[in-house]
C-alpha cells in the first residue's frame, strides 16, 4: 500500500543552504561579511547584498554556488534531521526545490538528500533558481493526488502558489520561514516554527475536514442560489442595508460573524490553529 506524502521545499526547511558559502568564499576569495551573518539570523539576504558587488554578478555567483560540490555537504537542520528520518516510516517525501534545473544541482541536491535521509525522498522535483514553483506543484498533484498530505516552503511566494494549486484538495500548506522573509503571506496558510509543529499539528488536522471553498466562493455561490430562487425570493440579508437618506450620516453597522468557535475548532474560520499547547497562526 502507497504511503501518503509529504511535499516540502528544501533550502531553508531541509538543510541549511547557507552552510557551504563561507568555503565557497573562501575558495574564491569573495567578503563573508554578510554570509556569515545568514548564518547567523537565518535572514533572507538578496545575491548583491550577500555578495556585495552588482547583481548581474552576484546571481552567476549564486548560481556557481548551487552547482557546486558544496552543495553536497550542506548541514541540516536538528529538527528536520530526526523527525524526517522518523516520519519516513510512515510518509514519503517529495523534495520541490529551486536550487536549479541543471544536471549538477539536481545531482548534487540528490546526493546531500539521501546521505542525511536515507530512502526518505522519493523523487526531487527542481526548477531554476527564483523560479515560480507552479509548474512543480502542479506536477506532483497530477502524479500523487490526494496522498498528497501538506506542502512546506519558507517563502511567502511559494507558500500563496501552493495555496492556490492545492485550494480544491485536503493538502495543508505549512509556511515555516526560520528567519525574516521577503514579502508576506496572504494566502491560506499554518505557521509553524519547524518540524515538530508539523508533526504535531498533523495529528490534530487528521480529524479536522479542510473547507473546500474560499469565503469569496461562498459568497458568489449564494449570490447564484438567489439568482436561481427568483425574484419574489427573500433576499438574504448581506451585507446590511443602510437606512434610506443621508446614509453617510448613519452609524456603521459592525459586521456579527456569528457563535464564537474556540480556537482548535474549524481553524480556518479563526485564523489560527492550537497544536499541543502551540497556537500557531494560519
Amino acid at each position: 500500500m502507497s504511503k501518503p506524502v509529504i511535499a516540502t521545499d528544501v533550502d531553508g526547511i531541509i538543510v541549511k543552504w547557507q552552510s557551504g558559502l563561507p568555503y565557497f568564499a573562501q575558495k574564491y576569495n569573495l567578503p563573508v561579511e554578510h554570509i556569515l551573518d545568514m548564518m547567523t539570523t537565518e535572514k533572507f539576504i538578496k545575491p548583491a547584498e550577500l555578495f556585495d558587488c552588482e547583481e548581474e554578478l552576484a546571481v552567476k555567483l549564486l548560481l556557481k554556488y548551487n552547482n557546486s560540490d558544496f552543495i553536497r555537504y550542506l548541514a541540516p537542520y536538528a529538527d528536520a534531521l530526526a523527525t524526517v528520518n522518523k516520519l519516513k516510516e510512515k510518509y514519503d517525501f517529495v523534495a520541490i526545490t529551486a536550487l536549479g534545473n541543471s544536471v549538477d544541482a539536481n545531482l548534487n541536491r540528490r546526493f546531500n538528500l539521501n546521505a542525511l535521509f536515507p530512502d526518505a525522498f522519493t523523487e526531487i522535483m527542481v526548477c531554476d533558481y527564483d523560479e515560480s514553483k507552479d509548474a512543480l506543484l502542479e506536477k506532483a498533484k497530477v502524479k500523487y493526488g490526494d496522498r498528497i498530505v501538506c506542502y512546506v516552503d519558507d517563502l511567502p511566494k511559494h507558500i500563496a502558489a501552493a495555496s492556490k494549486v492545492f485550494e480544491d484538495t485536503e493538502t495543508r500548506v505549512f509556511y515555516m520561514p526560520r528567519g525574516e522573509r521577503e514579502g508576506s503571506v496572504t494566502a491560506p496558510g499554518i505557521m509553524v516554527e519547524d518540524w515538530h509543529q508539523i508533526v504535531t499539528c498533523l495529528e490534530s488536522l487528521k480529524s479536522v475536514k479542510k473547507p473546500q471553498k474560499s469565503l469569496t466562493g461562498l459568497w458568489e455561490e449564494a449570490i447564484k442560489d438567489q439568482i436561481r430562487k427568483g425574484p419574489n425570493t427573500p433576499p438574504f440579508n448581506w451585507p446590511p442595508r443602510q437606512v434610506p437618506g443621508d446614509w453617510w450620516k448613519q452609524p456603521i453597522i459592525p459586521f456579527s460573524p456569528g457563535p464564537h468557535v474556540p480556537p482548535g475548532n474549524d481553524w480556518w474560520n479563526n485564523g489560527r490553529i492550537t497544536c499541543d499547547n502551540h497556537q500557531i497562526n494560519c
